[in-house]
C-alpha cells in the first residue's frame, strides 16, 4: 500500500474483522495528531489484533 490513508483504512477495516472487537474512538488534538483508543472483549482478542501480522507490520 503507498499511502498512509489507504494503510489507516487497511488497518481499519481488520481492526472491525477481528473477533473480540467492540469498537474505537478516535480524536484529533489541537496540534492535529490522532489518538485512537481501541475496545475489545477481553484479553486475548487484545493480543490477537497485537500480533496479526499486517497490524504489526503498519506499526
Amino acid at each position: 500500500m503507498s499511502g498512509s490513508a489507504e494503510v489507516d483504512s487497511r488497518i481499519g477495516e481488520l481492526g472491525r474483522a477481528q473477533p473480540g472487537y467492540l469498537g474505537r474512538e478516535s480524536r484529533i488534538g489541537a496540534d492535529g495528531r490522532e489518538l485512537t483508543v481501541r475496545y475489545d472483549r477481553d484479553a486475548e482478542s487484545i493480543s490477537r489484533w497485537q500480533r496479526h501480522p499486517e497490524h504489526l507490520e503498519a506499526q
